[in-house]
């Protein structure tokens, strides 16, 4: 043990500082502890790098989103400047690209629910080529597909402002019932998806087999049961009211041209002559316009009743009037200047002057077809055609050469079919005044995308006019799923746009 103390208390003399005592070195402990330092510091390192990289990679989702946003409201205001000033005439489709619009780094595309389901299509949708829920007559309702007669009463019952129920409808009674009660409406309905709390109609009844409301049978919507939604797996996309439906269609009593419309069964003779003398000879224009008075007038012998139903109607009286010899040449250029009011037989009798009628030449007329493009589903909710009628009407306006302007054509298509023409005439129109467009945007890199379903009124202002806007992008991506995969992946937008097979436009100036 001595020896041990005396080992441990050595002195050593070195250089200046004899008789210094040394004592073992801590070189492992400061060892640890810089390890530890390092450790802390390289995760803290690592904490900010991921940090920063989130951060980098919200304002990089944040920017895409911000520019998909953009290309959406840039969508928006393309379909308001191409449907102004169109006095009821259609967008061009020549002029108006609607698939993989660029705007910037990013595209939009404007879907359109047309064909039979095995093809995207694109375009503006004229309103007035759907029928309107509002107006439309129980028997239309009932042809209308998805629509049967078990949910068209309900829909009367719900837009009827009456609170009587209509056979196998439904009236507050009904809904008070529910397990979440209302009252039924009792007014017109102001959106399609407002079927949904409608007696029966479920978003199955009123969207059909189109899920996510693209006009494309996406896969889902092809494999029975298997998954939402329920479809029966034909190969073919059934739509329900949503695709062939509308409440919005409407048009005001002018011509092309803004001029207000004459009234056949209620303008005096100086009137109807002065309106006919701007497309024909005075003489003409006179006794035409004489002609049409006494038509009217029921002081023809023989005449089926007083006033006129539709323009058809008065066509076909006229052409076989002596006193008029209306041709069909002649009914062309007319029948955008005139206009038929439903009038009783003392109306008809005598000109109007009245404050209520002069509001009534100035209101908007509800619910009109446009037979230039309606599809078969809807035209054939006409009451009287037959599916050869139908057929009829669209082999007649594919014709190039038919001038249909006005639905003076309707006439001449179903020249041998009177009735069945004169049934329709009131319920018809070749104008478009409201247009809905599904708009689909997404940015240059895919990381974000946007769609919305707007609707355009240009009838109650000088300027177009968005009446309703629905957020559709929780619908989900509505088109190739490779478009958005590829842009995220990288390759550029005209790359992929072209290598997927998309039509690739540019806005035309």
């Amino acid at each position: 043990m001595r020896m041990a103390r005396i080992h441990r208390d050595r002195r050593e003399t070195a250089g200046n500082f004899p008789g210094r005592i040394i004592r073992p070195r801590a070189e492992g402990t400061i060892l640890i502890v810089t390890l530890w330092i390092i450790l802390a510091l390289t995760a803290l390192l690592l904490t900010l790098s991921r940090s920063m990289r989130i951060e980098a990679q919200c304002s990089a989702n944040a920017l895409s989103a911000a520019q998909a946003a953009a290309v959406e409201q840039g969508a928006m205001q393309y379909v308001l400047s191409r449907v102004d000033g169109l006095a009821g005439d259609i967008p061009d489709e020549a002029n108006t690209p609607c698939q993989a619009v660029r705007v910037g780094n990013g595209a939009f595309w404007i879907l359109r629910c047309d064909g039979d389901g095995t093809q995207y299509t694109y375009g503006i949708t004229d309103e007035a080529s759907k029928l309107n829920l509002n107006t439309a007559s129980l028997y239309m309702l009932t042809l209308l597909p998805g629509m049967d007669t078990d949910l068209a009463p309900a829909l009367v019952d719900w837009r009827s402002p009456a609170a009587t129920n209509t056979p196998g409808g439904a009236e507050s009674d009904y809904y008070l019932l529910l397990d979440d009660p209302y009252y039924c409406k009792n007014a017109p309905l102001e959106t399609i998806e407002e079927l949904m709390l409608v007696k029966d109609f479920t978003p199955d009844v009123v969207f059909g087999e189109d899920y996510n409301r693209n006009g494309y049978l996406d896969d889902n919507e092809n494999d029975g049961s298997a998954s939402e939604p329920n479809d029966n797996a034909d190969g073919h996309l059934d739509r329900g009211p949503y695709a062939y439906g509308t409440v919005y269609s409407a048009e005001p009593r002018t011509s092309a041209s803004g001029a207000r419309q004459v009234d056949l069964n209620t303008a005096s003779t100086t009137a109807l002559e002065t309106a006919l003398s701007t497309v024909l000879s005075s003489s003409r224009a006179m006794e035409i316009a004489q002609a049409t008075v006494s038509l009217r007038l029921n002081t023809s012998p023989g005449a089926r009743q007083s006033g006129f139903l539709n323009l058809i109607d008065f066509y076909f009286r006229a052409s076989s009037s002596p006193a008029a010899r209306l041709t069909m040449d002649e009914f062309l250029q007319i029948a955008d200047l005139v206009t038929v009011s439903t009038s009783t037989a003392s109306a008809a009798s005598r000109p109007s002057s009245s404050a209520s009628s002069a509001a009534a030449a100035t209101a908007l007329v509800q619910g009109k077809i446009n037979v230039n493009t309606a599809p078969a589903a809807v035209l054939s909710c006409l009451p009287g055609l037959t599916d050869s009628d139908v057929q009829t009407l669209i082999d007649y306006r594919a014709n190039s050469g038919n001038d249909l302007t006005t639905i003076a054509w309707v006439a001449d298509a179903l020249k041998s079919q009177r009735a069945k023409a004169v049934g329709i005439g009131g319920l018809i129109t070749t104008r478009a005044y409201q247009f809905s467009a599904d708009i689909v945007a997404v940015s240059g890199d895919g990381r974000a995308f946007r769609r919305c379903r707007i609707v355009v009124d240009t009838a109650q202002s000088a300027v177009p006019r968005i009446v309703y806007r629905q957020d559709m992008t929780g619908l989900g991506w509505p088109l190739d799923q490779a478009i958005l995969d590829r842009l995220r992946a990288g390759d550029g937008m005209d790359k992929v746009l072209q290598e997927t097979g998309q039509l690739v436009q540019q806005l035309v100036q």
